[in-house]
């Protein structure tokens, strides 16, 4: 490369090229040694919905080397989120159970910090609470006895006349 008649990089390109290097070993540092996150919740069907008024947590963290705390937050709000929960003692795995919900979506994300300067933040995740849905769900499983329960009613019916 040729710049003002000179050959090489200059000062300028130099200086790029060692923070470009530093930037990647960076990332490939952070890939792997940061604490990794996993999040289920007890009785939550692929849909999203809870059909009790609680959500039992189940929080399991990978690389957990040096863990000073652990986060769950948690709300109606997803741009709002209150600390529910914050454990200090270092652990590859947590519960929390979020009591008391009434029907709506509620929003929760899981934050891990350890002494060093590796961190992790999931994205924040929804949750469906519906108290109601079971008797729902039931009757539709049984739609088909409920239309020949029906039919056989209104055929009763119509031989009274």
């Amino acid at each position: 490369m040729k710049w003002n008649g000179k050959r090489g990089m200059g000062c300028i390109g130099g200086v790029v090229a060692v923070l470009a290097a530093i930037m990647l070993m960076t990332q490939a540092g952070e890939a792997a040694t940061s604490p990794s996150i996993s999040v289920s919740i007890a009785g939550l069907g692929s849909d999203g919905v809870l059909a009790k008024n609680y959500a039992l947590f189940n929080i399991s963290i990978a690389n957990a080397t040096n863990i000073s705390k652990v986060q769950l937050w948690g709300g109606t709000n997803s741009s709002n989120l209150s600390k529910l929960k914050e454990w200090t003692q270092a652990a590859s795995s947590y519960t929390y159970n979020w009591t008391n919900l009434t029907d709506g979506e509620y929003y929760y994300k899981v934050a891990v910090l350890d002494n060093g300067t590796w961190h992790n933040v999931t994205g924040n995740f929804t949750v469906q609470i519906s108290i109601i849905m079971p008797l729902i769900e039931k009757a539709r499983q049984y739609w088909w006895l409920i239309a020949i329960f029906g039919f056989i009613i209104l055929i009763a019916l119509a031989r009274r006349r």
